[in-house]
């Protein structure tokens, strides 16, 4: 780089270089490690999504099945004779 610009490497040149390099490594590593962490929990995330992830539309089609088996039930005993809806 020195070269291209025709001056020699002073020591403050070369502080300078030195500290510029070290701060780019040090903010690859730092920036290395949340990025990890963070695909972690992406995956975590949707493996627990795929696992439990239910449409309303299905929801709802078990509530009415099981609000249609509870109203025969409480029809069979009696609960509902008289009763509005």
């Amino acid at each position: 780089m020195m070269e291209e610009i025709g001056q020699q490497l002073t020591a403050e040149t070369a502080k300078t270089l030195i500290l510029k390099k070290l701060h780019g490594m040090m903010d690859a590593e730092l920036t290395r490690y949340p990025n990890t962490e963070k695909r972690v929990l992406i995956g975590i995330v949707e493996n627990l999504w795929d696992k439990y992830a239910v449409s309303s539309r299905e929801l709802e089609a078990e509530r009415e099945k099981t609000l249609k088996e509870l109203n025969g039930f409480t029809s069979g005993l009696g609960y509902l004779e008289g009763v509005q809806r």
